[in-house]
């Protein structure tokens, strides 16, 4: 994901997803995750804002169990210590002393990029990082099919477009995801091999009306199946 993200191209993160989906068999899932406490912050090695949109998309639609590590769903960067400490900030809960995880002395200050938005000031922006992890959330655990779906990757000519369908008896969820730094025209992929669907129903982000996606952009579409 990382590498995708920073050359602009999805390839990387395409052959990491058809991988993925190859390695799991039975009942089993991975456990997905674009950060954890071992590496920089997904916001410190990330091109640009909107690819930490796209990375979290990414996270609640590909198949695995998503986990969020803390602060990934603010934007939160590194903190000015080297090494471990300045990937395991407090939390920024709040803009108050203590950023509301302790009243007392953490165990490092929060170094991190002061314009970088708390939970609580997040909260009030539909636009921000944290209000799309929570409608991401809420769109995962709406539809079934991005949690078992089975998933493939789908045939598309640009370099900077991903496109995978998450497959299920009701419904087909199909995600495209723009890598690149420029928007790029927007085409759904061949679908035939699925059958009769209905026609799309975006869930979220670029409009079904949309002619492209912008960068680091995307779309969620579901297409009910077995429509006559």
């Amino acid at each position: 994901l990382r590498d995708s993200l920073r050359l602009g191209k999805a390839a990387a993160y395409g052959a990491a997803l058809s991988a993925e989906v190859a390695a799991v068999t039975g009942t089993g899932q991975f456990a997905t995750f674009s950060g954890n406490h071992d590496m920089d912050r997904l916001a410190t090695v990330a091109p640009d804002v909107a690819s930490l949109g796209l990375a979290a998309v990414l996270l609640f639609t590909t198949p695995g169990l998503p986990v969020v590590y803390y602060g990934e769903e603010l934007g939160l960067p590194n903190g000015a210590a080297s090494g471990d400490l300045g990937k395991r900030l407090p939390m920024r809960w709040d803009q108050a002393d203590g950023h509301g995880f302790t009243s007392a002395a953490a165990w490092e200050a929060d170094t991190a990029d002061a314009s970088v938005g708390s939970v609580a000031a997040q909260s009030s922006d539909p636009g921000s990082l944290l209000s799309l992890h929570r409608r991401l959330i809420r769109l995962r655990g709406a539809h079934a099919t991005l949690r078992s779906g089975a998933t493939k990757r789908l045939t598309v000519d640009q370099p900077e477009l991903l496109a995978f369908a998450r497959a299920s008896d009701t419904d087909i969820i199909v995600v495209l995801a723009n890598f690149g730094a420029t928007e790029i025209p927007l085409a759904t992929p061949d679908l035939t091999e699925y059958g009769t669907l209905g026609g799309a129903e975006v869930l979220l982000g670029a409009p079904a009306t949309a002619q492209t996606l912008p960068a680091r952009g995307f779309q969620v579409a579901r297409y009910p199946r077995d429509v006559d």
